[in-house]
């Protein structure tokens, strides 16, 4: 998830959900904090913390710069320097603290968005190692 805002500090968070396989499949977050600039269709990036299951991690600076393109109100596609998609969709705060309440307790269904089911339609079918 991220948030950018003007009103107050951090201006910049990206919050991401890791999953520690080996320590029972726990969940926490991992979020960035820092500042952000608009430059034409470039958004600059600028995280001066990083925290993890909310205690700081590091002070290290990142900055990342993205080409941005919104797809109608509710779709944000950024391609970055590195050469990285991403694609966000707009919620609001309050749907945004629910889904990581849930998938913190564990009342939420932990699957990747990506993870859709078997594949449908033409095509190859997946490769299977072994």
């Amino acid at each position: 998830w991220q948030q950018f805002q003007a009103e107050k500090e951090p201006g910049a968070q990206t919050v991401e959900m890791v999953r520690n396989d080996n320590m029972g499949g726990t969940l926490k977050t991992a979020a960035l904090k820092g500042d952000w600039a608009l430059e034409e269709s470039r958004l600059i990036e600028m995280y001066s913390r990083l925290e993890y299951g909310g205690a700081l991690e590091s002070t290290s600076k990142r900055d990342e710069e993205a080409e941005m393109t919104f797809l109608g109100q509710r779709l944000r596609l950024t391609r970055t320097g590195k050469g990285f998609l991403r694609i966000y969709s707009k919620l609001t705060p309050a749907d945004v603290s629910n889904e990581i309440r849930g998938w913190l307790d564990g009342s939420a269904e932990v699957k990747p968005r990506w993870d859709v089911g078997p594949p449908s339609g033409p095509g190859p079918e997946p490769s299977r190692i072994g």
